[in-house]
């Protein structure tokens, strides 16, 4: 499906301007029209189609009835008057205009209305149609277009929740994909694929070898960005705590001045609220470790809590000042599950020292946001 991509032109008026005049007063002024290119779609102009659409500065040919047969949306669109004059949409001047929409969400819609079946089988199980899938769905949920909102969306989400070999590809599929599938998620409230998508955003961020050499600045900052516009405070503590490790991994090194030059200044700032406020409640955190109830342990007072101690003074060494998770486990990993070499704790306690880091950790994760952005 060929079309002719030779450039059209229309005249777009430029935005206001305000001005103020020799008197103080705010003066408004209109600029020349400018004039914006118009090029025909490569693929899916049509000279048989019926139906001119102008997405972004793209001009798409395609056939109406396959718009209107499952969208309530584009039923309603051409069934509004069109008065003496020709229909709009009938011709390149005079184009039905879709605002909001991206020229890679209308193509992918052209590509499903048009793709043969053999192409429409592959599509549910090769990786390399995700994008496309995933701009399906979103413009499908828009103009409801069920029959391809149901596909497109089931497609993503089993891609990108599979088990086995296939569970990977969140961790390895191309960075500017993770902002689409992230908004995707949201706007179907899928709240299981958005915790997968952090989770591995994340792990990209921290699991790659870092040094002075490479630091994912790019993929950071968007990450950030995606953060901040959808209003998701988890998302921004796990980034920003994962920021700090970063930075004490790679500030060890001779010839890194300081580790945050990358960064804004409202991150910079945010991180190194974060940072002091995780060190202080660091020094502040020595749990006590009471005998379990029931449970007579003769060697409580005089081997397991001092080696108790002697774990939680040692773990202040490890990691980063202010990596608190880190520390616990630490802490965790070294509690044996019974009398190991010159570790002094008995296997009950032990236990019970494990439950306690765990506790803690939990506690540290769901209050992360707020060490970074202060209270909700």
């Amino acid at each position: 499906m060929q079309g002719d991509s030779s450039a059209l032109s229309r005249p777009r008026k430029r935005p206001r301007a305000n001005s103020i005049d020799s008197d103080g007063a705010e003066v408004t002024l209109i600029e020349e029209p400018a004039s914006v290119k118009i090029v025909r779609d490569p693929v899916y102009y049509n000279p048989s189609g019926d139906c001119k659409i102008l997405v972004e500065d793209t001009l798409f040919c395609i056939h109406r009835f396959l718009l209107e047969q499952d969208s309530a949306t584009f039923q309603t669109m051409f069934q509004l008057p069109q008065g003496a004059h020709a229909p709009q949409g009938s011709t390149d001047e005079d184009p039905i205009v879709l605002m909001g929409d991206s020229v890679a969400q209308f193509r992918a819609l052209c590509w499903a209305l048009y793709a043969l079946p053999n192409e429409i089988v592959k599509a549910t199980t090769s990786n390399k149609y995700i994008e496309k899938l995933a701009e399906l769905a979103t413009i499908s949920q828009k103009y409801q277009l069920a029959a391809f909102e149901s596909w497109s969306m089931d497609s993503v989400q089993s891609q990108c929740q599979a088990s086995g070999s296939a569970a990977t590809f969140l961790l390895t599929c191309p960075p500017h994909l993770l902002p689409l599938l992230l908004r995707l998620s949201i706007l179907y409230g899928d709240d299981t694929l958005l915790k997968r998508i952090i989770s591995a955003w994340v792990s990209r961020l921290t699991t790659i070898p870092l040094s002075p050499s490479y630091l994912p600045v790019a993929e950071f900052s968007t990450a950030l960005r995606s953060a901040e516009d959808n209003n998701l405070r988890d998302f921004l503590g796990q980034l920003y705590y994962a920021r700090l490790r970063i930075a004490h991994l790679d500030s060890v090194t001779p010839h890194t001045d300081f580790p945050f030059q990358d960064l804004e200044p409202r991150h910079l700032g945010r991180i190194l609220r974060g940072s002091w406020l995780l060190s202080t409640m660091w020094q502040k955190l020595r749990p006590e470790l009471p005998p379990g109830p029931g449970v007579q342990c003769p060697h409580h007072p005089y081997e397991c809590v001092p080696e108790w101690k002697r774990l939680w003074a040692e773990a202040g060494t490890k990691e980063g000042a202010a990596d608190v998770k880190g520390k616990l486990n630490w802490v965790h990993n070294s509690l044996p599950s019974g009398r190991h070499g010159e570790m002094k704790i008995t296997l009950h306690c032990a236990e019970r020292g494990k439950g306690i880091v765990k506790k803690l950790k939990k506690q540290v994760d769901q209050a992360l946001p707020d060490y970074f952005l202060g209270p909700p």
